[in-house]
């Protein structure tokens, strides 16, 4: 008898939990996740551009004190003495070989804890877990403002990095954010946009970062402008707070079954028989996702590196508006225009004009010899990032609400997997080649995209066959139903 009563009392809590979420969904503070996400870009952004930039420079005031940048803003070719011309590609190599080092002690980590917290704000919230990556940024530049206040050996920052890593870094804060979406948005175009306008947000903030991130460097130094992005990160903890919950938290005890069962929740969509029937178009997708990590974000520290050293030889402002070009042509437009996409074109075509749009960036930017011809590589390419947004959005409208979390975090971990080997194939490409040719890691890139572009089109193409055997599935049964009808 209290069994039964125990029961009713957990029924009726459950129940009482999913109205109040209900009541809070319709709360216009659920439009506070895309400040968070602003937030969160941007400081990421900033403390990003920040030691990417300090490495080469701590290295070469390490390697070579008599040569080396006397001032933060200067560019990495006037590190070098004419005298010394090598100087420049041996800054360049350390640096790499730490970026190896640094995508493999990030990778399992940030792995780990993607696969994770997917399917764990599935049962406890959404909400209650974008506190994890947030304090995990928070803490990260915390130490590093530290380590270059005392200037410790470069490999000593592998340890922030790391515990950005084992916090879920910006993986987690999308998965989440994105799983938030689709518990208020129906699974329709509507969720599309709605992961457009979050996918902008986030860029709103990458490109602002990218824009004063120089500036900051220029004027405070690298120490004080990540001790700026501490500050900023501060205030992101309210956004938090106010934010209503969107599925209600359940009262089961974390265990070892619970880890297991969420890694199997989290990549059932591409070998289970439950989805036969779209298994096929998840690994289609799969296959894109993965190569566009691997080169979106897998590519950003080695480019950095090539774009400071010569023929270009940027400076960290010019670093600033080279990426805030790439971020108003390949983040901010594309994410405005995806409603004229998506009236005109399918989510399928949108990712064929991605890969497209991806070759012709990379294309530009091999062939580049000066900085006018670098500035143009994102204008061509304006549409790189487009398709791989659009991928999410294709699973997500094939997967059931309740597995909304479990996708995102697969799609998390493989993100989090691929843009970290991407970092560490590209570095060891770029540590090799610094010396002979160092746009090799950039036809590599073009070779993979190329591979995109085929898979975006068996997707588009087989996609579009699909719809019309349904089309001529349903003429049969209506020409059937009318031939039944006259008979009486």
């Amino acid at each position: 008898m209290s069994a039964k009563m125990s029961l009713a009392t957990e029924s009726e809590t459950t129940s009482s939990e999913q109205e109040t979420a209900k009541e809070e969904i319709t709360s216009r503070r659920k439009y506070l996740i895309g400040p968070f996400v602003f937030l969160h870009t941007l400081t990421l952004t900033l403390y990003n551009t920040s030691i990417n930039l300090y490495y080469p420079y701590h290295v070469g005031r390490e390697l070579f004190p008599n040569e080396s940048v006397t001032k933060e803003k200067s560019s990495l070719c006037q590190s070098r003495t004419n005298s010394s011309s090598t100087n420049e590609q041996i800054v360049q190599s350390v640096v790499a070989e730490y970026s190896v080092y640094a995508a493999i002690s990030m990778g399992f980590p940030c792995l780990i804890s993607n696969i994770l917290l997917g399917s764990m704000s599935d049962r406890y919230g959404r909400k209650q877990l974008l506190i994890i990556p947030t304090l995990g940024l928070l803490v990260a530049q915390i130490i590093v403002v530290v380590f270059m206040y005392v200037s410790v050996d470069l490999y000593y920052f592998l340890l922030p990095s790391i515990i950005l890593a084992g916090f879920g870094d910006i993986f987690a804060v999308f998965q989440i954010s994105l799983s938030y979406i689709s518990d208020i948005t129906e699974a329709s175009k509507k969720r599309t946009f709605g992961i457009a306008l979050l996918e902008l947000s986030g860029d709103i903030g990458v490109l602002l970062g990218q824009i004063i991130a120089g500036y900051l460097i220029q004027s405070l130094g690298y120490t004080l402008t990540v001790l700026f992005t501490c500050i900023v990160k501060s205030a992101n903890l309210i956004n938090i707070v106010l934010l209503p919950s969107s599925v209600p938290s359940t009262k089961s005890q974390w265990s070892c079954k619970v880890v297991i069962r969420s890694l199997k929740e989290s990549f059932q969509f591409y070998y289970s028989i439950e989805f036969s029937g779209s298994r096929w178009k998840y690994n289609l997708c799969l296959i894109i996702f993965i190569i566009g990590n691997m080169t979106v974000i897998g590519r950003d520290n080695v480019e950095t590196l090539y774009i400071i050293s010569p023929p270009f030889c940027f400076t960290p402002v010019l670093v600033g508006w080279f990426n805030a070009t790439k971020a108003v042509m390949q983040l901010i437009i594309p994410m405005i225009l995806i409603r004229v996409f998506l009236k005109f074109w399918s989510n399928e075509f949108i990712t064929v004009f991605g890969a497209i749009s991806g070759l012709s960036y990379f294309v530009v930017e091999t062939l580049a010899r000066s900085t006018l011809t670098l500035f143009l590589a994102p204008v061509f390419g304006f549409g790189l990032v487009l398709g791989f947004v659009i991928i999410r959005a294709i699973v997500s409208v094939e997967t059931p609400g309740n597995k909304q979390g479990a996708l995102y975090g697969g799609l998390a971990a493989i993100q989090t997997i691929f843009a970290f080997f991407g970092s560490m194939v590209f570095s060891a490409i770029y540590k090799n080649t610094v010396h002979t040719n160092k746009r090799i890691f950039l036809i590599f890139i073009i070779v993979l995209l190329v591979v995109t572009l085929i898979m975006s089109i068996i997707l588009y193409m087989k996609s579009r066959s699909r719809i019309k055997q349904y089309t001529l599935k349903s003429k049969e049964i209506d020409i059937a139903a009318t031939e039944h009808i006259e008979r009486y």
